[in-house]
């Protein structure tokens, strides 16, 4: 049996599908990629192979999902689709948030990855929705808000968009830094 099976050795990519096209592709591979190297997973071909399982893949959806499983070293791959529930009404109303007791531990090197050691996030997700709330927020060892259960958070006060450092202890999501590197440029021009 493999690490991929017996530890939940591997990792996983969700990408945003406008129009059949996967938003940011190469910014989410490459994190794969990097994260691959990080946990000593061979990511040779990944992106071909990647290729070839997306020419079977439906992509009139909003979401993909592309995860690897360490299998002794190389990876087997698995692509999916998947529905998210950002609906407009959530855009608009915005969403009921929940603190978390659970802490995130900044110095837990795991963290900074998209891992599919990933079992927390989506039991306290389920238990937040049946409770009523549509997200958790995570507080690091420090007291400082990190991130939601599946989301990177914003806070937008004033004119100033606020986001936690990545040393908090938050994956360094994609979306997010594509905000940032837009919020920079717009700031200086």
């Amino acid at each position: 049996m493999n690490d991929g099976i017996k530890y939940g050795k591997g990792l996983f990519e969700t990408i945003k599908v406008v129009d059949s096209n996967p938003v940011y592709f190469e910014d989410h591979i490459e994190r794969l990629e990097n994260s691959m190297k990080f946990l000593g997973i061979n990511a040779d071909n990944l992106r071909e192979n990647i290729k070839d399982k997306m020419q079977n893949i439906n992509l009139a959806t909003d979401c993909l999902r592309i995860m690897v499983l360490d299998d002794n070293g190389d990876y087997d791959l698995f692509i999916t689709t998947r529905s998210t529930d950002y609906s407009n009404e959530k855009y608009t109303k915005g969403l009921k948030l929940k603190v978390l007791n659970q802490l995130r531990d900044k110095n837990n090197p795991l963290i900074y990855h998209k891992t599919n050691n990933y079992l927390l996030n989506d039991y306290l997700h389920k238990k937040l929705l049946e409770e009523g709330f549509d997200e958790g927020i995570f507080l690091n060892k420090d007291g400082n808000v990190t991130e939601g259960t599946y989301t990177n958070v914003f806070f937008i006060q004033k004119e100033t968009i606020l986001t936690p450092p990545v040393e908090d202890g938050i994956l360094p999501g994609i979306f997010r830094k594509k905000l940032i590197d837009f919020l920079r440029v717009k700031r200086y021009n």
